[in-house]
């Protein structure tokens, strides 16, 4: 320690062994993983605030609630229509998850 707030190391540092490394990437895939799953979860609440019926999916009639006079029938079926894989009329939280 040189009295600056730092720490200066003399000599050869040895190089980290493959143990290090292993516990370097299994910290960093668990914290991707949370991250992950918190998108996740985030995800789904979004989703239950626009399924207003709790029905598993968001209709059109969900998404003119949500917008309101602000937006036209013909906008809402083709937002729809763009994330409906199974051409239901209706979006399916596996479908949101796709646009997202």
């Amino acid at each position: 320690m040189t009295g600056t707030g730092t720490i200066t190391i003399s000599g050869n540092t040895p190089n980290p062994t493959p143990t290090l490394y292993k516990l370097s990437l299994e910290f960093l895939m668990a914290s991707f993983d949370k991250t992950k799953q918190n998108m996740c979860q985030q995800m789904e609440s979004m989703f239950k605030i626009l399924d207003n019926d709790n029905n598993g999916t968001i209709s059109s009639e969900e998404i003119k609630k949500l917008f309101g006079d602000h937006i036209e029938d013909d906008v809402v079926n083709r937002m729809i229509k763009e994330v409906d894989q199974d051409d239901d009329g209706e979006v399916s939280f596996s479908e949101f998850k796709e646009l997202m």
